[in-house]
């Protein structure tokens, strides 16, 4: 999401447009990592649509799914791309690709905070 580090750090700049949506999962916060967590689910959770711009090559891409796939060192898959449909504002809806928590050892291990309302940037501006 814009306004958090990894925004900063892989996105700023190659970002043609920010939209409000959701999709429907069930909403954690990592506090060890400081990081929201999406998984299968029935409740809407909100966030951002990004459109991007990337290079033939797919680098940015690229280097935001290395970025989601694990933790640190750690070996074990976090987050898988998949493909969701998203709700818009508007009452439209499409297919597109985001990142799903999938590592449910890793939540139920590490005191996550389940998000009632979905909506993880409330959270955090709450804390």
């Amino acid at each position: 999401m814009k306004g958090y580090r990894n925004y900063d750090k892989y996105l700023d700049g190659h970002i043609n447009s920010i939209k409000s949506a959701y999709v429907h999962g069930k909403m954690y916060h990592l506090p060890e990592e400081e990081c929201p967590a999406i998984v299968e689910g029935n409740e809407r959770v909100y966030g951002q649509v990004l459109e991007g711009i990337d290079d033939d090559k797919g680098t940015i891409l690229n280097s935001v799914d290395v970025l989601e796939k694990y933790f640190g060192n750690n070996s074990s898959v976090m987050y898988e791309r998949r493909k969701k449909e998203v709700f818009y504002e508007d009452g439209t809806s499409e297919m597109l690709d985001m990142y799903i928590f999938v590592n449910n050892d890793y939540l139920e291990a590490h005191d996550s905070i389940y998000i009632e309302d979905g909506d993880w940037d409330s959270f955090k501006k709450a804390i």
